[in-house]
């Protein structure tokens, strides 16, 4: 899915959505769907990590799934955002770099 997908979706839509993945048992697309909800085009600070400033802030306008395992497991997904400050610059980093404001 993506952000504009997940923005054009009517909130009946979302709920079907979650329980049709519910459904699947597909923990991954439940993952994304809570991400969405939960950072898209809200504003968040940068905690921690090492390649994006601590304390930069700015809205988050991409989520995306990322498993970095070689074998691929289901547990092994990982939410990553991207954000823009208000000087225009964009940085992509894990949501566990991150608090929403």
């Amino acid at each position: 899915m993506t952000a504009s997908q997940f923005r054009a979706m009517t909130a009946q839509q979302k709920i079907d959505y979650r329980m049709a993945c519910a459904a699947r048992e597909n923990a991954g697309a439940l993952m994304e769907v809570s991400a969405f909800e939960d950072y898209l085009d809200k504003p968040v600070k940068v905690v921690s990590g090492r390649k994006v400033p601590i304390g930069t802030t700015g809205i988050v306008f991409w989520v995306g799934m990322r498993n970095y395992s070689k074998y691929g497991n289901w547990w092994s997904w990982e939410v990553r955002l991207g954000l823009k400050t208000e000087d225009g610059e964009t940085f992509f980093t894990s949501e566990r770099n991150v608090e929403c404001l």
